[in-house]
C-alpha cells in the first residue's frame, strides 16, 4: 500500500530534473556557441590585421628608403648621382 502523496512528490522531483537537465544543456549550448564564435571573429580580425599591416608595408616601402615622387623631374634639377657608394652612371676610368 503506497500513500496517496508519493504520486505527487515523484511528479515533482522528476519535473524538478527534468528541468534542471534541460538548464545545463542549454547553457553548455550556449557556452559552445560563443566559443565557436568567438574562434570565428578572432580569425577574421587577425586576417584584417594581417592585411591591413601588409597593406601599410606596402605604402611605405622598404625600411630606410624615401618615396620618390611620381611626378616628373624639375628642369635643371638635380640629375642623376654622380659621386656616393651606389652612384648611378659613374663614369669609370
Amino acid at each position: 500500500m503506497t500513500a496517496p502523496g508519493h504520486d505527487l512528490l515523484f511528479l515533482a522531483l522528476t519535473f524538478s530534473i527534468l528541468m534542471s537537465s534541460s538548464y545545463a544543456l542549454g547553457r553548455i549550448h550556449q557556452w559552445h556557441k560563443h566559443g565557436h564564435e568567438q574562434d570565428e571573429e578572432y580569425r577574421r580580425g587577425y586576417d584584417r590585421a594581417s592585411l591591413a599591416i601588409l597593406s601599410l608595408m606596402n605604402q611605405h616601402g622598404p625600411a630606410g628608403t624615401r618615396q620618390r615622387a611620381t611626378g616628373m623631374p624639375v628642369a635643371g634639377g638635380p640629375g642623376p648621382r654622380l659621386r656616393g657608394r651606389h652612384a648611378r652612371n659613374r663614369v669609370r676610368t
